[in-house]
């Protein structure tokens, strides 16, 4: 696969996984989600949070977009940012070729002041890979609240892309 279809599909794979995730905790209450358990020190929702506003910032910095703040004051705002997150990072991925994978820009300025270079590609899988992190703590969370998110693997994704 050439490195512009990998981005691609690791971006897919982290919308597939994040809706899998958020799917399983759509039933739970507000409570539910706001409240901490013992696999973190942060809720649900709050890891939630977290997860979207990385995803935002890392596409602000790959397109020079300013970073906006989400709005996840009600669970229908969470969805609606997701789902125009996912869109904005799909159509970012759309545009890229495989010389942009190792492309290099001072990408953590934004975020620590210091023009620090890393390769686009890089920074793409710091993205699927932070997600998998914080999706692994909402499935722990959410196993102890009886709706495990089942397999989250990204061969599961990948097997149904064929």
């Amino acid at each position: 696969m050439a490195l512009a279809g990998h981005a691609r599909s690791l971006i897919g794979f982290h919308q597939w996984a994040n809706e899998k995730i958020l799917d399983a905790a759509s039933g739970l209450s507000d409570d539910d989600l706001s409240r901490n358990l013992p696999a973190t020190t942060m809720s649900i929702g709050d890891v939630f949070a977290h997860m979207l506003g990385t995803m935002i910032f890392w596409h602000a910095n790959w397109t020079g977009a300013p970073y906006r703040q989400p709005d996840v004051s009600t669970r229908d705002r969470l969805l609606a940012e997701y789902a125009a997150s996912h869109a904005d990072l799909r159509a970012f991925a759309e545009r890229l070729t495989d010389a942009d994978w190792a492309r290099s820009e001072p990408w953590w300025k934004r975020l620590t002041g210091r023009p620090d270079e890393l390769p686009l590609g890089d920074t793409i899988v710091q993205v699927v890979n932070h997600g998998t992190q914080h999706r692994s703590e909402i499935a722990v969370m959410l196993t102890e609240l009886g709706r495990s998110p089942g397999d989250l693997d990204y061969l599961n994704y990948a097997f149904r892309q064929r």
